[in-house]
């Protein structure tokens, strides 16, 4: 997280769906005080391993998931670096694998294929 009330945080995304939102049931658990993030899936971040490629979707709730500043009206391709605002809250997406790398590649429970930061 780079800005909002959980600056400094950051999170692991995993292989499929990882779901954005202020419960503590979500991958990605935005709970540090900015109540315009809804408690469950507010935004969503997919790692599809056939494309290696990361997308992020709005999860269908009242208040606008942003994507570099833009609204995301429908699924989004991530890159590298890209900014994610939900709210008060900004996250930087931060890509650990991608067309030269995969963690499939060598796989373990434990690794994860992404973060937000």
């Amino acid at each position: 997280m780079v800005k909002g009330p959980g600056r400094g945080a950051s999170f692991c995304l995993y292989n499929g769906l990882s779901q954005i939102g202020r419960g503590s049931d979500q991958t990605v658990c935005l709970d540090f005080g900015d109540t315009s993030i809804s408690r469950e899936n507010h935004a969503v971040v997919a790692y599809d391993s056939e494309q290696k490629k990361h997308f992020l979707g709005h999860g269908g709730k009242a208040n606008i998931v942003r994507l570099n500043d833009m609204p995301v009206l429908s699924t989004e391709e991530l890159s590298h670096g890209d900014q994610i605002r939900i709210g008060e809250t900004t996250l930087r997406f931060v890509a650990l694998c991608g067309d030269g790398f995969d963690w499939s590649m060598t796989a373990t429970d434990d690794d994860f294929d992404a973060a937000l930061i």
